[in-house]
């Protein structure tokens, strides 16, 4: 015979338990599909993509990665690729652009197809 003990606490009247104990989300959301540059804005380049989906129903963010290093950390589905140039997190000039999908255990899905863009002249490839 098999026994299981469990610490139930009353404070004030009140019954407290233990926390229930939570599954780990271990499955990545989709990879984000049909990245693109839409067209521009004042002569920037503006990415867009189709959203990914997630078992949890929730897309926490995405990453941009540009040239594979983690530049920024969209939440819509849309990134004006030309502020990274703003805020000095890359050079003007040809990059590769990919975007991951992260749920909210932090799962990232696999990348979506990479896009060339020249940022700091227009819009890209």
């Amino acid at each position: 015979m098999r026994v299981t003990a469990m610490l139930v606490l009353v404070v004030g009247g009140v019954l407290i338990a233990p926390p229930a104990v939570a599954v780990a989300d271990t499955t990545p959301p989709s990879a984000p599909q049909q990245l693109r540059i839409s067209g521009e804005f004042r002569g920037e380049a503006i990415l867009r993509w189709d959203a990914s989906t997630d078992d949890s129903g929730v897309i926490y963010h995405y990453w941009v990665l540009v040239d594979g290093q983690q530049r920024a950390r969209p939440a819509a589905t849309t990134y004006n690729i030309d502020t990274l140039v703003q805020l000095c997190r890359i050079t003007a000039g040809s990059h590769v652009i990919t975007v991951q999908a992260v749920d909210p255990s932090l799962n990232r899905s696999l990348p979506s197809n990479p896009v060339g863009v020249v940022v700091g002249s227009g819009i890209g490839s």
